[in-house]
């Protein structure tokens, strides 16, 4: 039940979802009267589109995992530049709902952190409600007046890598010719509402974007990975 509670599955899987709970309270009911044949169907039809919701969504979630090696080349090479810098940098985890701060190559401070609606992938396009993944970096310092977030820190999205994918999808129809690619994507305050809600930004309370903002500079380095353990670390059972 909770195994994707925070994952931005397609429509159809959470509608399942609610339909496997009514056909297994509709079983238990049913067994409660001495139904036993109608409780053993309902069941048996609940757990169906249990196992279905659990198949399709873990497929969905794997395949997303097929950036991982990409996103630990980058964790480590933004690390190693830190440490070899004596510079800070700022990691998110997006599967964790983490944001780490690091200095000299190690970490010294972590923050809860809430994403676009649909984080679950890259941002490809303005108004996707995605979060972007890449390596990234502070362009400015937002502080109160110049935000309605408490503070922020811009970020420099879409940078080229962004703009390289962003053609690319163009050139194949994946998205629409009129599309734009976006922009304006912060670390800001106003999380901790428990949900993602952002338009794509990285959303931290106010406690936390006033700890991060004392800390960082612009021109810091930003990463944003999907996750910092793999698939086999986070789910140790077969999904």
């Amino acid at each position: 039940d909770t195994t994707f509670k925070h994952i931005p599955l397609k429509a159809s899987l959470p509608k399942l979802a609610v339909k496997s709970k009514l056909l297994l309270t509709e079983a238990q009911l049913a067994m409660e009267r001495g139904d036993i044949s109608l409780a053993t169907n309902k069941a048996e039809e609940g757990l169906g589109y249990i196992r279905k919701v659990l198949k399709d969504g873990g497929e969905f979630v794997h395949d997303y995992f097929n950036g991982f090696s990409r996103w630990e080349s980058d964790y480590k090479s933004v690390v190693a530049a830190s440490k070899a810098n004596g510079s800070s940098a700022i990691v998110i985890d997006k599967f964790a709902f983490k944001c780490f701060l690091y200095q000299n190559g190690r970490q010294v401070a972590s923050y809860d952190a809430e994403f676009g609606k649909n984080w679950l992938g890259s941002k490809q396009y303005q108004g996707d409600k995605a979060t972007p993944e890449g390596i990234y970096s502070v362009v400015k310092k937002k502080s109160k007046g110049n935000t309605i977030y408490h503070l922020a820190l811009l970020l420099n999205y879409p940078n080229a890598d962004d703009y390289k994918r962003f053609a690319e999808a163009k050139k194949s129809g994946l998205i629409g010719k009129k599309t734009s690619i976006g922009g304006l994507i912060e670390i800001h305050g106003h999380g901790g509402q428990g949900a993602n809600w952002t338009e794509g930004c990285i959303a931290l309370s106010n406690d936390d974007i006033t700890s991060l903002f004392s800390k960082v500079s612009a021109g810091t380095t930003v990463l944003i990975v999907g996750s910092l353990r793999s698939f086999d670390e986070i789910f140790k059972r077969e999904i």
